[in-house]
């Protein structure tokens, strides 16, 4: 279950990116047309002379890929990250299923275009750990539990150590000024 639900935050930050980067790409978000020039002397050299290539998914898939990645992100924190967490048997299953299911999109695109086939390997593989992971021993809530930033028991516990809790906000906002007066005071900036 554990390699299931981090493989599965994997794939769908994998995902993620691939819409962005058929977003950014031309050749993937509409497709190649040599005769517009759009590639210069090496569109010259890699196609013939007024070569056309469509990308008749590129849009829709660009769409896809940025809110599937995002979306199932989401919904696995959400299942992971609560008080008591989504691990019930039944809910691998559904989630095999889920991932399945938005693997067909770029396998049935990946004629035209390459990288939402890259996404749906990806989650093919996350359909089949979650199907194994329905069968596998189910840890426990407190085996289960994953926060990202810390909770009031971490904040309790720091404090009755001795130390200062600090939250991650807190943390990031002090970062520059930390940085910029550590390095004057013990005088490790470089000169010029």
């Amino acid at each position: 279950p554990f390699l299931a639900r981090n493989m599965a935050l994997n794939a769908n930050a994998v995902q993620f990116l691939l819409g962005g980067i058929i977003l950014i790409m031309p050749e993937y978000f509409s497709g190649v047309d040599e005769s517009s020039d759009l590639f210069g002397n090496v569109g010259n050299m890699i196609f013939l002379e007024g070569t056309t290539v469509r990308s008749p998914h590129g849009s829709t898939m660009c769409f896809f890929c940025i809110m599937s990645g995002a979306g199932l992100f989401v919904a696995e924190c959400y299942s992971f990250m609560r008080n008591s967490p989504l691990v019930m048997g039944w809910l691998w299953v559904v989630r095999a299923v889920v991932y399945l299911a938005a693997a067909i999109p770029g396998l049935y695109t990946a004629k035209t275009l390459m990288p939402p086939i890259i996404g749906s390997m990806l989650y093919l593989l996350v359909a089949v750990a979650c199907a194994v992971s329905h069968v596998a021993r189910a840890p426990t809530a407190k085996e289960w539990s994953w926060k990202w930033f810390g909770g009031k028991e971490e904040k309790k516990q720091t404090e009755e150590a001795g130390g200062k809790y600090e939250t991650f906000l807190a943390f990031a906002l002090s970062l520059p000024r930390k940085l910029i007066t550590e390095n004057l005071e013990k005088n490790r900036w470089p000169r010029i």
